[in-house]
């Protein structure tokens, strides 16, 4: 008879607790201003959480890098396009021919003439570069050819078969003190047409200074 009451009050207990708990909890869920508690961070919609940038808002992407292999990478200029069509040293026969009364006081005249033996026609500007050489390997002696400035002269046109001839003047070695020019034999003349790289070779067997500062070579411009 005493243990039901004792049982009955402690249902009570139990059944009053859990009531108070759950009023606790509603009371949390309302919070204290009223509003509905917010969601926690993996309740919320993607789209609520972080929406990524506009494209317009964000820097413009680099731009790709061309392909090369698609694009003309030649340079062009004024002086490529003035060069074009020079004679070239392939397209040349190289000639050395005494001017008609060519000794003179101490020196010699003699024309370098510029045949184009090619197909096709080509043009020379300018003075040639040349020098004595000597022995198999072509080693040069004394000082190159003092040549006109290319300025002073024209553009000169060479059909196939024609040609274009530039003065050259030699002065002969002795005018010069032995000692002071140490002659020897040259075995012909380096030339170089203007404007080109490609050395030609014309024999020309004559004294000459091995020492610098001697010029016996002075070279005019094509004609």
């Amino acid at each position: 008879m005493t243990q039901q009451p004792t049982r009955t009050r402690a249902f009570r207990r139990i059944a009053m607790t859990a009531a108070a708990l759950g009023a606790t909890g509603a009371l949390a869920a309302c919070g204290t201003s009223g509003q509905p508690a917010p969601q926690s961070q993996a309740q919320a919609p993607a789209a609520a959480q972080d929406p990524a940038p506009a494209q317009a808002q964000g820097p413009a992407p680099a731009p790709s890098t061309p392909d090369e292999s698609t694009m003309d990478t030649k340079p062009v200029s004024m002086a490529t396009a003035h060069t074009e069509g020079l004679c070239k040293a392939a397209s040349l026969d190289l000639s050395l021919v005494p001017d008609e009364g060519g000794a003179g006081m101490n020196q010699n005249h003699f024309t370098l003439r510029f045949t184009n033996k090619s197909g096709e026609a080509c043009s020379l500007k300018g003075s040639p570069g040349v020098s004595f050489v000597a022995g198999d390997d072509g080693h040069q002696l004394g000082d190159p050819a003092e040549r006109v400035p290319a300025d002073q002269g024209a553009l000169v046109r060479i059909a196939p078969g024609g040609h274009a001839d530039s003065p050259l003047t030699v002065v002969n070695a002795g005018v010069y003190d032995e000692t002071e020019c140490q002659p020897a034999l040259s075995r012909g003349l380096r030339v170089y047409a203007p404007g080109d790289t490609a050395a030609m070779f014309v024999p020309f067997e004559h004294d000459a200074c091995t020492v610098a500062g001697k010029h016996q070579l002075s070279v005019d411009v094509v004609r």
